[in-house]
C-alpha cells in the first residue's frame, strides 16, 4: 500500500521533495518558473523546477528530520553537536 502524502498540493510553508536531488525542504516561495526550497535544519535554499517537486510522504518528512538530528548529534561542527 502506498504511503499517504502530506498534502495533495504543495504550498508555501509545507514540505516537498525535489525529485532531481532527492532532498526534502520547506517551501519558501512558488513561482511559475521555480519552487524555492529551504533545507530542514537550516542552510542554503535552492531552486527546483515546479514539475520536479512533489509533496512529501509522512515517512520522507520524518526521515529528513532524523537525518538532521543525527548530524547535529554526531558532528561537533554543528551548533550543540558532538560529545562533550
Amino acid at each position: 500500500m502506498a504511503e499517504a502524502l502530506e498534502s495533495s498540493v504543495p504550498e508555501v510553508g509545507g514540505y516537498a521533495i525535489d525529485e532531481v536531488t532527492g532532498d526534502v525542504g520547506r517551501i519558501e516561495e512558488i513561482t511559475a518558473v521555480y519552487v524555492l526550497l529551504g533545507p530542514i535544519g537550516g542552510g542554503q535554499s535552492w531552486q527546483a523546477e515546479p514539475g520536479h517537486v512533489r509533496p512529501v510522504t509522512v515517512g520522507e518528512r520524518l526521515s529528513a528530520g532524523v537525518k538532521v538530528a543525527n548530524v547535529r548529534m554526531f558532528d561537533p561542527r554543528e551548533v550543540g553537536g558532538g560529545w562533550t
